[in-house]
C-alpha cells in the first residue's frame, strides 16, 4: 500500500468516527449500563472518555495502514492503556472495548453511506483487539501482583501464627476435618506428653486416647453446626505424675476458607487443675466458715461500704426478727426503727472511718421488748474496706444486773438506816461502860468485862461510821470539808498516831521524804482515814523486823503519798479485787472488807487516785494522791 492510499484510509476512519462519534458514544454508554454486572461508571471507564479512546483507535487504525508491525502496534496500545493507572477495573475494561467493538460493527452496517471500504473495518477490529489485548496483559500482569501480594501477606499471619503458637502458654491446635493435626504448640504438646513434630498428621485418637472418646464428637459437632463451644471441662490422667487427675478447660471453634466452607476446627486449651482445686478448696472454707457461723451462740455478720449485709448467720435474722433470706443485701434501715438503725450506723461509722475495733451495747426492739446487744465491731480489709459485727445477746445479764443495782441499792440503804438508828443507842452503851469504868476502877473483875463492853463498842463505832462511809460512796454523796493543809503535816500525823500499834508489833514505822512548805487542798480527817487504812493494814500483816515506810512526793499537780511494807506481799490474782466491797484476802484478819472500799472512795472523791503494787515475798506499795492548794 503506497503512502498516499494509507494517509487517505486513516483520513476516512477517523472521519468516519468523528461523523458518527455521538451516535456511537450514546449506543456504547446504553451498551455498558445493561451489562449483567455494571454499576455506575467511575472516573477510569473506557466510556466516561470516548473522545480519548477513539482517537486512540484511529491512531491505531491509522498505523496499521501505514505499514505499523502488531507488535509495535500492541505496544503503542498497551502504553496507551497504561496511562489509566493501576486502579482501574481491567476486567471492566475489556467488557467496555468489547462492547464498543460490538456498537461499531452495528453502526457500520446501518450505515448505507460510503464511508469506507472493508479494509477500514478490518483496521478499527485490529485497532480494537490491540487495546483488548493489552487490557488482557494488564490484567495478566495484576492478577500475579494479587497473587504474590496474598501469597506474601499469607506468609506473614503465617509467621505470625507460629510465633504466637510459640509464644503462647495457653494450648493451641489446628485440625483438618479428620481431626489430623495440622498445627500445634509446645505448650498443648507438653500437656499431650509428645513432641510437636509427633502430633502433625496424626488423629487425636492416635495421640490422646484416653480424651479421644469425649473430643471427637464434640468437635465433629462443632464442624457440623459451625458454632463455637465455649469453656469444655473435660478431666484426664495426668502423661506426668501417674495416679493423678488433671483438669482442664477448652474453647474450639470451627475453622473456615475464604468461600466459608469449614475445612477444619481450632482449640484453645488450659490446664485448670489447681484453679478447680482451689475452688473446691474455697467451697470447702465456706462451708465449714458457715458451719462455724450457723453454731456460733452469737450473731455475726459482714457489711460493704454501703452498709449492706453480704454475710450473715441465722442468729443475726432471728436477733433481727427477719426472715434469713430478707437479711442478706439489707441495710439497717431497712430492717430496724429508723432511730435504732441509726445507732448502729453511727458505731459503723467509727469503724470505718478510725480504722479500728469498737465494742458497744445496741438495741434491738423485739416482742417481749427492747433486747441489748454487746457487739464487737471490727473493720476488713479490702477495697473499699468492709465491716464486720460479732454480737452477743446480754438482755438477760442487763436485766440481772439492774435487779442486782436495786437489791445492793436496797441494802444499802437499809444499812445506812440500821447504821444510823444503832449509832445512838450505842453512844449510850460506849457512854454508861465509860462511867462505869471510872467508878469501878477498883473492882477489876468488873472493870474487865466493862473494858470489853468498851472495846466492842468501839468496834462497832467503827463498823457502822464503815458502813455509814459505804452508803454515802456508793450514792456519790460523801460530804468533805476541805481547805490547805500542810503536806507533812499530815503525814507526820499519820506517822504519830500508829506509831504506839508499830511499837507494839515490832515494826520499823519510817518516814521518807517529807512535802516541806506544799499545801494540798483536803479534807484532813478523811485523808488522816486512808492512811489509818492503809498503815493499820500494812502493821497487821507485817511480822516483827518489817519496816513500814511512809513518804511524800510531788508530781505536776499533786502531792503523792505511799506506803510500802516489806510483808509478805500480794499474789497477782488478788489485786484486782483488794478495793471491792466486802471482799478479804485469804488469810485476812476479821473485818468486813470495807477499808481499801472507802480508801478509794475517799481519794477520788478529792479528785485524786489510788494504787497497789505487790510482789509476793517482797512486799507491797499502796499509793494515793491528793491535788495540791490553789495559790491565795
Amino acid at each position: 500500500m503506497g503512502q498516499d492510499e494509507a494517509a487517505q484510509r486513516c483520513v476516512r476512519v477517523r472521519s468516519w468516527l468523528t461523523h458518527n462519534q455521538d451516535r456511537l458514544v450514546s449506543e456504547w454508554r446504553a451498551a455498558v449500563r445493561q451489562m449483567p454486572s455494571a454499576s455506575e461508571p467511575s472516573a477510569d471507564s473506557l466510556v466516561e472518555r470516548p473522545p480519548e479512546v477513539l482517537e486512540q483507535i484511529a491512531a491505531l487504525a491509522g498505523d496499521l495502514a501505514r505499514g505499523t508491525s502488531l507488535d509495535r502496534t500492541f505496544e503503542i496500545a498497551r502504553n496507551a492503556l497504561g496511562r489509566r493507572g493501576e486502579k482501574c477495573d481491567i476486567s471492566q475494561l475489556l467488557r467496555e472495548l468489547s462492547a464498543l467493538r460490538e456498537c461499531v460493527m452495528a453502526l457500520r452496517d446501518r450505515s448505507s453511506a460510503d464511508g469506507g471500504d472493508d479494509a477500514d473495518v478490518r483496521a478499527i477490529h485490529v485497532a480494537i483487539d490491540a487495546l483488548m489485548a493489552a487490557a488482557a496483559e494488564r490484567c495478566d500482569q495484576t492478577l500475579r501482583s494479587g497473587f504474590e501480594r496474598i501469597a506474601a501477606e499469607r506468609e506473614r499471619v503465617l509467621g505470625k501464627l507460629e510465633s504466637l503458637l510459640a509464644a503462647s502458654p495457653i494450648g493451641l491446635a489446628f485440625l483438618d476435618r479428620d481431626l489430623r493435626y495440622l498445627r500445634i504448640n509446645e505448650a498443648l504438646a507438653a500437656v499431650n506428653g509428645r513432641p510437636v513434630a509427633d502430633h502433625i498428621g496424626r488423629s487425636i485418637l492416635e495421640m490422646v486416647p484416653d480424651v479421644a472418646p469425649v473430643l471427637e464428637p464434640m468437635l465433629r459437632d462443632v464442624m457440623a453446626r459451625g458454632q463455637i463451644v465455649f469453656n469444655s471441662e473435660f478431666t484426664r490422667p495426668s502423661p506426668r505424675q501417674p495416679g493423678e487427675l488433671e483438669t482442664y478447660l477448652a474453647t474450639f471453634f470451627p475453622v473456615r476458607a475464604p468461600s466459608g466452607e469449614i475445612v477444619g476446627v481450632g482449640g484453645v486449651v488450659s490446664e485448670v487443675t489447681a484453679a478447680r482445686q482451689a475452688q473446691e478448696d474455697l467451697r470447702r472454707v465456706q462451708k465449714q466458715m458457715q458451719s462455724i457461723l450457723e453454731h456460733t451462740p452469737a450473731s455475726i455478720w459482714v457489711k460493704d461500704h454501703t452498709g449492706r449485709i453480704v454475710l450473715a448467720n441465722h442468729r443475726l435474722a432471728d436477733a433481727l426478727g427477719h426472715p434469713y433470706e430478707h437479711v442478706i443485701g439489707r441495710r439497717s434501715e431497712d430492717l430496724l426503727p429508723a432511730e435504732v438503725a441509726a445507732q448502729h450506723n453511727a458505731h459503723d461509722a467509727i469503724v470505718a472511718g478510725e480504722h479500728r475495733a469498737i465494742t458497744a451495747e445496741e438495741f434491738v426492739p423485739a416482742p417481749e421488748g427492747v433486747r441489748t446487744f454487746l457487739s464487737i465491731k471490727f473493720p476488713l480489709p479490702g477495697d473499699p474496706p468492709m465491716v464486720g459485727g460479732i454480737a452477743t445477746d446480754i438482755s438477760e445479764r442487763k436485766q440481772m444486773e439492774e435487779e442486782l443495782r436495786v437489791a445492793v441499792q436496797s441494802r444499802e440503804r437499809v444499812l445506812a438506816a440500821v447504821s444510823h438508828d444503832l449509832r445512838n443507842p450505842l453512844s449510850t452503851i460506849q457512854f454508861t461502860s465509860a462511867t462505869l469504868l471510872s467508878q469501878l476502877s477498883g473492882d477489876q473483875r468488873w472493870r474487865r468485862q466493862l473494858e470489853i463492853i468498851h472495846r466492842s463498842c468501839v468496834r462497832m463505832e467503827h463498823l457502822i461510821t464503815d458502813l455509814l462511809d459505804m452508803a454515802s460512796i456508793s450514792a456519790g454523796r460523801l460530804s468533805l470539808h476541805t481547805k490547805p493543809e500542810p503536806a507533812d503535816e499530815v503525814l507526820r500525823e499519820a506517822l504519830d498516831l500508829h506509831q504506839p500499834l508499830a511499837d507494839e508489833k515490832k515494826v520499823a514505822l519510817v518516814l521518807r521524804g517529807p512535802s516541806e512548805g506544799l499545801l494540798i487542798e483536803c479534807d484532813r480527817q478523811r485523808v488522816l482515814q486512808v492512811f489509818e487504812n492503809l498503815i493499820g493494814n500494812a502493821l497487821k500483816f507485817c511480822r516483827a523486823g518489817d519496816t513500814v515506810t511512809l513518804a511524800s512526793e510531788r508530781t505536776e499537780d499533786a502531792v503523792c503519798f505511799a506506803v510500802e511494807d516489806t510483808g509478805p506481799g500480794i499474789e497477782a490474782e488478788l489485786l484486782a479485787r483488794l478495793f471491792d466491797p466486802y471482799w478479804s484476802g485469804p488469810g485476812s484478819p476479821n473485818g468486813v472488807g470495807l477499808g481499801l472500799y472507802i480508801a478509794r472512795g475517799i481519794v477520788e472523791r478529792h479528785g485524786g487516785r489510788i494504787d497497789v503494787r505487790s510482789t509476793v515475798g517482797q512486799g507491797s506499795r499502796f499509793s494515793f494522791s491528793i491535788p495540791l492548794a490553789a495559790e491565795r
